[in-house]
């Protein structure tokens, strides 16, 4: 018999598997490979192929599954289901999807269901070829799972995706990367909410751990109309004026039937009683949520006092309305800021009001004066 030379390059491992198999068949390693290419011959597994219409879909617990045959007949159902922007498969028994499939049971049952494992023993995502493969082989269609972005941002989405390989799945940047790239989403709806939560997750970072790539995606994400599938809450001061309303406030958007609520989440039958004067937030960037709330505050005639002018104001107009309305005093958070009247101040407001001028100012612009 004719015989030519294959030259056959194998690493460490494959070769102690192949002295692994000649010790098992008393046989040398060209013999050995010889013998595995003739079974391979007469028994394909790993040439074994399968058009798309052999593999019959189902409806199974988490959608759309394509039908996996043991050797014993018995069905497993085989899923795309990602887990927010991540790609994730599963194999899983349909008569009980809460035990887990043992591997070691199933390897070597087929050359499909191998594919399968390897495939979940690997670090894989929705370009991975073999991942890409399998589905065209199953008949799937990735497009119906696999994220996509707004166009303009996909530069965005790519860095973060990069980025979130450097850390493990443990890392507090993970969650934050996934939060990020959520908000980026063309086929989810952006949530105000999932941004919240990732500036409060960005804010816990110290500023070596903030690359340029994190505050892109804020500012892309900020640039949406972003709804909430929840009511969103944040707390504004009131200060002593001619309202009732007094201290911390909890203000929400997106709050109750959401066909009520305006595009930004400001629903006004929920916050028509709020008046008066409240302090700007003491802080060096306002969230989201405080800028709609404030914006929206003023429009209905509250006065928002910035941090410079708050003092100024608590020791002119707003200690007569906190000495006028001796009542709400107790709900007010900002004492040291408040000065007392002293009693001829007292005998003088008791006679005549003093000069008020944002009371004033509010009663000109309501037509009330």
């Amino acid at each position: 018999m004719k015989t030519i030379r294959v030259p056959l390059q194998v690493d460490m491992e494959e070769a102690e598997i192949l002295d692994e198999i000649c010790d098992n068949l008393k046989t040398s390693r060209n013999q050995a490979i010889r013998m595995m290419i003739r079974s391979e011959g007469g028994n394909p597994r790993l040439v074994e192929t399968h058009t798309p219409a052999e593999f019959r879909h189902v409806a199974g617990k988490y959608g759309k599954a394509v039908e996996v045959a043991r050797k014993d007949g018995r069905k497993l159902h085989f899923y795309i289901h990602p887990y927010r922007t991540r790609c994730i498969v599963l194999l899983l028994d349909p008569e009980d999807h809460l035990k887990p499939v043992r591997r070691d049971e199933l390897q070597g049952e087929s050359m499909l269901i191998d594919r399968i494992l390897d495939l979940q023993g690997s670090e894989y995502d929705w370009e991975t070829p073999e991942f890409l493969t399998l589905c065209a082989d199953l008949g799937l269609d990735v497009n119906e799972h696999a994220p996509r972005y707004v166009p303009e941002y996909e530069w965005i989405a790519t860095g973060l995706l990069n980025r979130q390989k450097q850390f493990p799945a443990n890392s507090n940047h993970w969650e934050l990367i996934l939060d990020f790239l959520d908000l980026l989403r063309v086929d989810k709806d952006p949530d105000l909410s999932i941004l919240n939560r990732a500036l409060n997750r960005y804010n816990t970072l110290s500023s070596k751990e903030k690359p340029d790539i994190y505050r892109q995606a804020i500012g892309a994400a900020e640039s949406r109309n972003l709804t909430s599938s929840l009511p969103i809450k944040t707390s504004i001061h009131f200060l002593p004026s001619w309202s009732d309303c007094i201290g911390l406030v909890t203000v929400s958007l997106w709050e109750g039937d959401k066909k009520y609520c305006d595009k930004d989440g400001w629903c006004a039958a929920n916050n028509v009683d709020l008046m008066g004067v409240a302090a700007m937030p003491p802080m060096e960037k306002l969230s989201k949520t405080q800028t709609i709330v404030l914006n929206r505050l003023a429009e209905q005639g509250v006065t928002v006092l910035k941090t410079y002018e708050i003092e100024d104001y608590l020791r002119g107009e707003g200690a007569y309305w906190s000495w006028r309305n001796k009542n709400n005093i107790g709900r007010f958070k900002m004492p040291r800021l408040l000065r007392s009247p002293t009693t001829s101040e007292i005998v003088k407001w008791s006679l005549r009001k003093p000069a008020t001028p944002l009371y004033d100012a509010w009663m000109r612009r309501y037509g009330r004066a």
